[in-house]
């Protein structure tokens, strides 16, 4: 059993005499009488980096224990001469009264006397058997997995708060820490009491006071070992570093900050007015999974309360007391957590929730018709946010594909599409050949008729012309081109000339207030396409990529060129090795050539390979299946000749009565339909 490493968090926090020191960030206390006149105020007041530091650590608890509950074990150590451990594993340590009661009974730190030997280090190796102790729940899992403790993995985080004076001191810590977590974790090999630890991290937080320069430089993570990560942080005391524990909580555990926008309240100081607030809310990111990524990345902002850290923004949607939130397609729920528990609106937003009201959340859109995404909700005095459906439910028909991804696209050539299905229906083959296989050719087929083939009507013009076109797109389709078909394409392409000088054009076009020369150029450019994709065929088809130059008008020469580069198409294809032969006699070739009457008739179908032998229930192949399913078809069109049904093997032989040398005009059997009509010989 793999435990995450956001399982086990170790807090240590440095309890020696260098947290005392004030951490510069003053904080006004006598607000009454700041602003009265003739009154001087009270002096601010400033925290230590001690204080900061336990505020900062309760607040990382009550984001994940509001999120997580007690799936997420923290402990808390202090460091002075010795390792304190305050809390450890037990449920009953995993709560926020408890951690408080704990850290006011430890105290301030002392200051440091002549030999005291006051150092981090006593914690962090602490830290490190901690970790190897096992929670109740994994000395559960360990019983059930004694066969296999292999799998078992024993993962963990510690987060360490202290001040550094140097480089050389963080240097110091760092090593020191790794041989003792390199020793302890081998002994834990061979003990039945503790868990070896799979991975570990060491997070140093190293604080300064607001506003000075630090003295150590952070660090991002590194691998000091196998199965150990270090890195180093390093920020101001004060709010920065307990925002900074909330960005950590973000990045360990997965979370996401949802910024719930324009919910209206009432002004503290006016109650007749009312103003939007925003309030941001922490929770797991699954609850964002349904939303697609251009979405998503369409509502995220910098979030206002933590720095560094995006917001996903969703809009308040005014609740209606005829909504019923019972009913809501709910694909998952969430616990939620404010940012800042402390505000009044975040006050004011879990009141509402928690009276058993319900609020829908909307993902800002510049148009279109809004789409609900999102509920916040509560059960049992805890609140969540629902993720809804968005998308189509199972309970619905399936989508039609005139819809469109989104309703945005409707104009696909759904007829030609079924076409070209048809077409390339693949079935056993019952002919083999060893030069080609069957498969190749269908692979062969399909290529070449999907070289140009645009996906919606607005894409092609050509095609929208096939009255008049016909029948050049099926003709360059075959590997092999006579001198007749080279003479089709050559009418097929002045009766495109004769269209274009008549100005309809524009009735064939999806894009109806486009110009006269627009269309033309995009006819031209289209065309080109077409037929230089597939001018590699053959001779003939490099012909009828000439006749279509030469009769093409002059300044629409980088027109398909334009086309390809814009649509992403390529004319490198299979090349076709076919003898070349001088323009100049396939000309006079096609010249002596006869019209003949235009064919609208598909290309032969490709077939699949006869041996295929799949294995299906009741040792039918696929073959077998094709068969039967072909018969059935064959027997429903026409009656099936009687003497051949009452005979053996399908097989009858007509006129036996002539080898006894009666007349068979006279004795013919008058209820044997397919012979009494038979010519007399």
């Amino acid at each position: 059993m793999v435990y995450p490493q956001n399982y086990k968090t170790v807090f240590v926090f440095d309890h020696g005499p260098k947290m005392l020191s004030p951490s510069d960030e003053e904080y006004e206390y006598d607000v009454a009488n700041k602003n009265r006149p003739n009154i001087i105020p009270l002096a601010a007041l400033s925290k230590s980096h001690w204080t900061c530091s336990i505020e900062a650590g309760l607040e990382f608890c009550r984001i994940i224990y509001d999120i997580f509950g007690r799936k997420k074990l923290i402990s808390f150590l202090a460091s002075d001469t010795i390792a304190q451990q305050l809390t450890g594993w037990a449920d009953d340590h995993q709560d926020l009264e408890y951690i408080q009661r704990v850290f006011g009974s430890l105290g301030l730190p002392r200051k440091a006397g002549r030999f005291d030997d006051v150092s981090i280090l006593h914690g962090l190796y602490a830290a490190t058997a901690q970790l190897l102790t096992p929670s109740q729940c994994q000395v559960n899992a360990r019983l059930t997995l004694l066969d296999n403790a292999d799998s078992f993995q024993n993962n963990g985080r510690i987060i360490c708060v202290t001040v550094a004076r140097s480089e050389n001191q963080v240097s110091d810590i760092i090593d020191k820490f790794v041989n003792d977590f390199e020793m302890k974790n081998r002994e834990a090999l061979c003990s039945d009491e503790c868990i070896p630890i799979t991975n570990c991290e060491l997070v140093l937080v190293l604080i300064h006071p607001v506003g000075s320069t630090p003295k150590v430089l952070p660090k991002d993570s590194w691998m000091a070992t196998s199965n150990l990560t270090v890195t180093v942080i390093v920020t101001e005391s004060g709010r920065n570093l307990a925002n900074r524990m909330v960005a950590l909580a973000v990045d360990y555990f997965n979370l996401v900050i949802t910024s719930v926008t324009g919910i209206p309240m009432k002004e503290e100081q006016n109650a007749n007015s009312s103003a939007s607030y925003d309030v941001e809310l922490l929770h797991s990111d699954e609850a964002h999974s349904e939303m697609s990524v251009e979405l998503a990345d369409g509502c995220r902002a910098p979030s206002q309360e933590i720095s560094g850290v995006e917001s996903v923004t969703l809009k308040w949607c005014t609740p209606k007391s005829s909504s019923n939130t019972d009913i809501q397609l709910c694909v998952g729920a969430y616990p939620i957590s404010p940012v800042d528990a402390n505000s009044r609106p975040s006050l004011c937003l879990t009141n509402f929730l928690l009276s058993g009201r319900s609020v829908m959340l909307e993902q800002p859109r510049r148009s279109g018709v809004k789409v609900l995404s999102h509920m916040l909700t509560s059960h049992g005095g805890q609140i969540y946010i629902h993720q809804l459906s968005t998308s189509r439910s199972i309970l619905d028909d399936p989508p039609s594909i005139s819809e469109g991804v989104g309703g945005r696209v409707t104009d696909y050539r759904i007829q030609n599409f079924g076409e070209l299905i048809k077409k390339h229906a693949l079935k056993p083959s019952t002919q083999t050949s060893a030069d080609r296989a069957p498969i190749d050719g269908a692979e062969s087929s399909l290529e070449r008729h999907t070289r140009h083939w645009p996906l919606t009507i607005s894409d092609t013009m050509i095609y929208n012309l096939q009255s008049h076109i016909d029948p050049l797109p099926e003709l360059l389709l075959k590997d092999n081109l006579t001198a007749e078909d080279v003479e089709h394409c050559r009418s097929a392409i002045f009766r495109l000339i004769t269209l274009e000088s008549q100005n309809l054009l524009g009735a064939y076009s999806a894009h109806k207030g486009k110009k006269k020369e627009e269309h033309s150029r995009m006819m031209w450019s289209e065309l080109e396409l077409l037929v230089r994709a597939h001018s590699s065929t053959s001779p003939h088809h490099a012909l009828i990529l000439e006749i279509l130059l030469n009769c093409r008008p002059a300044g629409l020469e980088d027109s398909a060129a334009n086309m390809k580069k814009r649509r992403g198409t390529s004319d490198s294809r299979t090349d076709h090795s076919q003898p070349s032969t001088p323009s100049s006699e396939l000309l006079s070739e096609t010249g002596r050539a006869k019209s003949l009457p235009r064919s609208d008739s598909p290309l032969p179908k490709k077939s699949k390979y006869a041996g295929i032998t799949l294995d299906f229930k009741g040792n039918k192949s696929v073959l077998s299946l094709w068969t039967e399913r072909m018969n059935q078809v064959n027997n429903n069109r026409h009656a099936e000749f009687s003497g051949r049904a009452h005979s053996t093997s399908n097989k009858v032989k007509l006129y036996q009565k002539l080898e006894e040398g009666i007349h068979y005009m006279d004795d013919v059997d008058e209820t044997t339909p397919g012979v009494k009509n038979c010519p007399d010989h």
